[in-house]
């Protein structure tokens, strides 16, 4: 799996040509492109399926208002390092020995730019990335359920999401998608495979797989497939009911999920709630504001934003009740950005206790665009801080019990069923 994780790096330029076109569809429809998102934003991972990654996701604001930005920059001076840009774009186009693609010259420029800026968030969005970035935070969409990278010249499944027909029909990780409805996969990128079955009005499809070096004939139907990222747990003892919910991305549909899980473990009357944001790498603005406003009142500040010349805007929780339930907040060095503005909430708001090791520390802000060639990208654009004000980029947050996870047991969720049992 080492492998196909460092292939899957390599390989995310090849769906790029449809989620464009389907992009600009959307983004022409809108005549002053004002259609924007805010969320934030992840390492990368992301994942739902892999990308663990980028998806470090967190906190980062989407803005796809082309027209906002061209309007902003009109009074910007063309200085003689951008003429020196056009000209070695017009050199290259004019002089190169080979046909050129003028898009991919662009496109490597700001790239390039973007890299210049030595920032691990401010980067150019691969498509296969992006693609996923969506469906991760979106936390649905129409599909078989598969994740699939084009390796060694084979597509390969990476990846399989829960409750889905993929997972229904037998596929598993590994798996060598040999056909689709009779049509080889030889000849076939990702994009293509992906791109037939997201346009076919057909709903059944029949694949044929290899695996330990046998073929194997599936039909799988296709379907709407929500993401799970919330679980919740009772836990009786010594007299005390414990809650337990479990997150594992900040998604869109997180906040129905996670107040679901919550009202019925309240339901349940019980005495404490233990939150666990462990290797949760972030996710949507929005769903983060209403989960912490879950908790308490309107009158709490639940972070601050800071722009680059030092203004400061709070934002505030959007609740009517504080809740007086103990509640420990479950912490390593994998949660990040968005987890950590909902463990700073809850600590510097509600008293919380944060039981497990440091966090990952992302304090800042991304702002997702839209290039005139149909592009992604994003840059870090803000700063966001602590409802006390604190910034704890690169820092993280400290928990008040620190305890490292044993290999063999999840000491860290027990060490939070005894502070709570305890206090």
């Amino acid at each position: 799996m080492a492998e196909i994780k460092k292939k899957i790096e390599e390989k995310t330029k090849e769906k790029v040509k449809n989620v464009q076109k389907e992009v600009k569809r959307k983004v022409d429809e809108e005549i002053n492109f004002e259609k924007k998102m805010t969320t934030l934003s992840t390492t990368e991972f992301m994942l739902v399926i892999l990308v663990g990654i980028i998806i470090g996701a967190a906190l980062t604001t989407v803005a796809f208002n082309k027209e906002a930005k061209r309007e902003k920059n009109k009074y910007i001076q063309v200085d003689d390092n951008v003429q020196a840009l056009v000209e070695t774009y017009t050199d290259i186009m004019n002089n190169y020995y080979l046909d050129v693609d003028s898009t991919k010259i662009i496109n490597g420029g700001i790239k390039g730019m973007l890299e210049a800026v030595d920032d691990p968030y401010t980067t150019f969005m691969e498509t296969t990335t992006y693609d996923n970035f969506n469906i991760t935070l979106n936390g649905s969409y129409e599909g078989l359920g598969v994740e699939i990278s084009k390796l060694n010249d084979q597509i390969v499944i990476v990846g399989l999401f829960a409750d889905s027909p993929a997972i229904e029909a037998g596929l598993q990780l590994g798996d060598i998608i040999i056909s689709i409805d009779d049509k080889s996969s030889t000849d076939m990128t990702t994009s293509d495979f992906s791109t037939y079955v997201r346009n076919s009005e057909k709903k059944d499809f029949k694949l044929v797989i290899k695996r330990d070096e046998k073929e194997r004939t599936y039909t799988i139907t296709k379907r709407h497939i929500e993401l799970k990222s919330v679980i919740s747990k009772l836990y009786e003892e010594s007299g005390k009911k414990i809650g337990y919910i479990y997150m594992s991305i900040f998604a869109s549909n997180s906040y129905t999920q996670f107040k679901k899980e919550l009202k019925s473990l309240e339901e349940q009357n019980i005495d404490s709630l233990i939150i666990d944001l462990r290797d949760n790498s972030g996710g949507d603005l929005e769903t983060t504001t209403n989960i912490i406003s879950l908790f308490m009142n309107s009158d709490k500040v639940i972070f601050q934003m800071e722009t680059r010349d030092g203004t400061r805007e709070k934002t505030y929780s959007k609740g009517n009740v504080d809740k007086e339930y103990p509640i420990v907040v479950l912490v390593n060095g994998n949660t990040a950005s968005a987890s950590e503005v909902l463990t700073s909430a809850l600590k510097d708001n509600l008293n919380a206790t944060i039981i497990g090791e440091k966090t990952f520390g992302k304090g800042t802000v991304q702002t997702l665009s839209l290039t005139s060639t149909m592009e992604q990208y994003k840059m870090t654009t803000k700063k966001w801080l602590t409802p006390n004000g604190n910034w704890i980029h690169g820092e993280g947050i400290k928990p008040d019990v620190e305890v490292k996870l044993n290999e063999n047991t999840d000491n860290q969720l027990e060490a939070a069923k005894k502070y709570l049992m305890d206090n």
